[in-house]
């Protein structure tokens, strides 16, 4: 016995190891300071180990310890466990106690140890390799564009604490509880959760690296959120895998805005122009975005003339669009202009000149409170002519001729006239109280609402 005293860590690990192969369980009859304990150790459906323990028995002195065992212990021990004996007391009763088991069981392996048996067996479960693959529930698109659950594997059999591997994963909106990182181990076709995380993360790629803590426990470096145990069931969050992905298609956001007027105006229009821009670019790089400025034309040859032009880029990113939008409003105004009309035909004009189905489906939003100058002086309004004698009907046509195209307009004004009525053909809103996740929506900037449970995985960054 005295060369197993300083063996109980080794002989608790050969004793895990063996769990699930030989036995189904071990037990540990431990006399320790509170009196006597059983430990019975087992393995889970994922061939995890864990332990559990029974109350301490106080020990009387022994006369009869085989008494003692089948009346007390016994009952604690599950049939046809193996059993060790450790003592981890100083305490004259616990050594007397083990010392008397120890000679009526003198066929048990035996050890004195420094340290209780929870201490121990914590770090023997702690440092035990694993039994089985661990896997990252992911989903896989299918060429059909079908989502289907899949696993892609993290730490193989052997792999012990420490033990880290990197996966590239796409995160999708998903919904109140995050996304999903799940790991589990496989019995066939089933699979078994082993751990069950989420956070809410931002829609992304991430870099992620899975460190297997212990048997049981895998961390998660590299997102953005900090992972915690979701309280659905597993099924729960299986059936809430929506049957494909549903993606807008490539989308062309086309805002002519008017930058006539005076200055608050025009820095309301800026604003909500924004907000679409925003509300649009959430999670899709598959925006491209054009701005068009126009205001009046000039008829005084004292004044310049801002011609409608292009601001920045045409079929920018979102992010581009956003920066040339706040360069716009640091804009100085002309002190004086013409206040009846705005060269929206020019504006149009120019559109129509650069559009192509090239850049995705165009969406074309105007914004703005005053009238296009017409061809040729309206006797009716008394409104001058455009000094190109450009008539907006041309290149609206032209563009309302496009397959897929849609119109939406955010105006101040008589919303009974007709280019604005043909403008805001999908969305007509006001600019001061448009709600843009609804405008939005109408002009199919916004997909329907899909939360993705799992993350994708991302094969050719992985």
């Amino acid at each position: 016995m005295d060369a197993d005293r300083a063996s109980v860590s080794q002989a608790l690990m050969e004793a895990i190891a063996r769990l699930g192969e030989d036995d189904r369980t071990f037990s540990i009859i431990e006399f320790g300071e509170p009196g006597v304990t059983v430990w019975a150790v087992r393995v889970d459906g994922n061939g995890t180990p864990y332990a559990r323990t029974s109350k301490p028995l106080v020990v009387p002195p022994l006369t009869d310890p085989v008494l003692f065992y089948k009346q007390k212990l016994s009952p604690l021990i599950e049939t046809g466990s193996r059993l060790l004996l450790v003592r981890s007391s100083d305490d004259y009763r616990s050594g007397d106690a083990f010392e008397a088991f120890h000679a009526a069981h003198a066929a048990l392996p035996c050890f004195v140890s420094a340290r209780p048996v929870e201490t121990e067996l914590r770090e023997a479960i702690r440092d035990s390799p694993l039994t089985r693959w661990y896997e990252l529930v992911v989903l896989r698109q299918t060429p059909s564009g079908r989502l289907g659950l899949s696993c892609h594997p993290l730490f193989p059999p052997g792999a012990e604490r420490g033990y880290s591997e990197q996966v590239r994963v796409k995160c999708e909106p998903a919904g109140e509880y995050g996304t999903v990182f799940a790991v589990v181990t496989r019995e066939g076709s089933q699979l078994r959760p082993v751990s069950i995380q989420s956070a809410v993360i931002a829609a992304d790629t991430y870099r992620v690296t899975a460190v297997l803590n212990r048997p049981g426990q895998v961390r998660f470096d590299g997102l953005p959120a900090a992972l915690k145990g979701d309280p659905r069931s597993w099924h729960e969050i299986v059936a809430a895998v929506p049957k494909r992905l549903d993606h807008l298609p490539p989308t062309h956001l086309i805002c002519l805005i008017e930058v006539g007027g005076r200055g608050e105006s025009i820095r309301r229009r800026i604003d909500r122009v924004e907000q679409l821009i925003r509300t649009a670019d959430a999670g899709d790089s598959r925006l491209a975005v054009s701005l068009v400025t126009y205001g009046p034309h000039a008829y005084d040859h004292r004044q310049h003339e801002e011609s409608a032009a292009v601001l920045g880029r045409w079929a920018a990113s979102g992010a581009q669009a956003l920066s040339a939008l706040r360069e716009l409003g640091n804009r100085r105004q002309p002190a004086d202009e013409y206040p009846r009309a705005a060269q929206l035909e020019c504006a149009l004009n120019q559109v129509a000149g650069r559009i192509s189905d090239r850049n995705g489906r165009p969406v074309l939003v105007t914004v703005g409170s005053r009238p296009a100058f017409p061809p040729r002086r309206d006797l009716r309004t008394e409104i001058l002519p455009c000094p190109r004698r450009r008539d907006w009907r041309w290149p609206l046509q032209q563009l309302e001729g496009m397959p897929d195209i849609s119109f939406g307009a955010l105006y101040n004004g008589d919303t009974g006239e007709e280019i604005w009525s043909r403008l805001g053909r999908e969305a007509l809103e006001s600019v001061d109280v448009a709600d843009m996740n609804s405008f939005a929506t109408d002009l199919g900037l916004r997909g329907s609402v899909q939360c993705v449970p799992f993350p994708l995985i991302d094969l050719e960054g992985t």
